[in-house]
């Protein structure tokens, strides 16, 4: 699901979201915009996970001999009768496997979906802001800096699925993995209002004068353009001159 928003979402968004966006706004649509939306839709996409999941674990489960009943193949076996999984099937084995939910799978394609949206509003501005916006010198460590904090992000998760190992059984009908959702999703509105506060004066260089943009254009900035990047190549006639 974010995979396929992510290739769906760019070209549209460039196309026609943005741009759709500054006319109504009457201004740029900034790096730094995108990025706060960015984690806005993030935000919604976890509490869209946490409802969905709520929404399934209260579905019930399916009956065994009805038509379209499957277990899981993720949930372990049960040798002992456990009245949230359901009966013994054919298939071999001595215990009870835990059965699949009511309700489809493809809701999960909001969040999915969602997140691809935030990826798209975030991690290509985080790029093009740090070849754009950063001083030559600190581009490598800036691009560094950023893709460590993604490997940061997957430390804390982990942390966070220890941290709330009972709410997240192997079954999960009996669990509340919405916990960990609200918790994230919390994490990232915090997130959010710390971005908002530490970027509040943050000022763009001006658009060169040789047509490189290096972000979208903002005419109010005040910042001097890094002559040492944004140079205009001198013809070889002019060098040998």
């Amino acid at each position: 699901g974010d995979c396929i928003a992510i290739v769906v979402c760019i070209p549209l968004f460039d196309t026609f979201l943005y741009p759709l966006i500054e006319r109504v706004k009457g201004s740029k649509f900034t790096l730094l915009q995108k990025m706060a939306s960015g984690f806005v839709v993030s935000t919604l996409a976890l509490l869209a996970a946490a409802f969905i999941e709520i929404k399934r674990r209260d579905s019930g489960v399916p009956d065994f001999m009805s038509p379209g009943a499957s277990y899981s193949n993720c949930a372990p076996v049960y040798s002992d009768s456990n009245p949230d999984t359901c009966a013994q099937d054919d298939s071999g084995f001595l215990g009870k496997k835990t059965c699949m939910s009511n309700m489809s799978v493809f809701w999960m394609a909001i969040p999915y979906f969602l997140i691809g949206v935030s990826e798209c509003l975030i991690s290509v501005q985080v790029y093009e802001l740090c070849y754009t916006e950063i001083p030559v010198e600190m581009r490598s460590s800036a691009q560094a800096i950023n893709l460590f904090t993604t490997g940061l992000a997957s430390a804390i998760a982990a942390g966070l699925t220890v941290a709330f190992q009972v709410d997240i059984p192997n079954d999960l009908n009996k669990g509340h993995l919405e916990r960990v959702y609200f918790t994230i999703a919390a994490i990232q509105f915090l997130t959010f209002l710390i971005f908002i506060y530490v970027t509040r004066n943050f000022e763009y260089k001006k658009v060169a004068t040789n047509g490189f943009q290096p972000l979208a254009g903002d005419s109010e900035s005040k910042e001097a353009i890094d002559q040492s990047f944004f140079e205009k190549p001198r013809d070889i006639g002019e060098a040998e001159a």
